[in-house]
């Protein structure tokens, strides 16, 4: 995949304090770049770099507006970038989420509880972190969030990820850091589902 690179208007705060940043208007201007699932973010001098894994999720986009709303879980802080286009939109949300899909691991054990892989013991994949696990490492869970349209395998460590991932958000939502109206869409997105090969 080519990198993105574009002008957006982008706003910064943390979980906390969002209620007081959340009327401010002053947007930042800011050169974002996405390339091998990382976003580099310029502003000035300044660069910020995150990685787009499963601590990064992508919360909110409203194509009305031409905003999207990411959460970096690691650093608890959510930005709001905007954009000058609906293409520019599009591409945005696009790239963030074909970013997040994993690299399968290659792994002749279990990467959760190290059982050797036989004949009768098959290898799964995370479909959040990519880690090939056995079958009583798996859980086939369905998620009632958009980006999960079926039963989706996830590991042990990664299903407690997202489950505290999506308590999160909910609050988020309920402090109405995004307002809401109909057109809304709210994403949680450890990886969507890709068929195996």
């Amino acid at each position: 995949m080519s990198p993105l690179e574009g002008i957006y208007m982008r706003k910064c705060f943390d979980f906390q304090s969002f209620r007081y940043f959340e009327n401010d208007d002053n947007w930042e201007k800011v050169a974002i770049r996405i390339h091998q699932a990382r976003l580099e973010c310029r502003q000035n001098d300044e660069v910020e770099v995150v990685v787009i894994n499963s601590e990064f999720l992508l919360i909110h986009q409203n194509s009305s507006s031409r905003e999207v709303a990411v959460a970096l879980m690691s650093e608890r802080k959510i930005w709001k970038i905007q954009s000058g286009s609906i293409r520019d939109f599009l591409d945005l949300t696009t790239c963030i989420i074909h970013s997040k899909v994993p690299t399968w691991s290659i792994s002749p054990i279990c990467q959760v509880c190290s059982q050797e892989f036989t004949l009768g013991i098959r290898k799964h994949h995370c479909r959040n972190c990519g880690k090939c696990a056995c079958k009583k490492c798996v859980h086939n869970s369905e998620f009632n969030i958009e980006g999960f349209y079926r039963l989706t395998k996830v590991c042990q460590s990664c299903l407690f990820q997202i489950n505290s991932q999506i308590s999160i958000i909910k609050e988020i939502h309920r402090n109405e850091i995004i307002r809401g109206d109909s057109t809304n869409r709210s994403l949680l997105l450890p990886c969507p589902s890709r068929k195996s090969y």
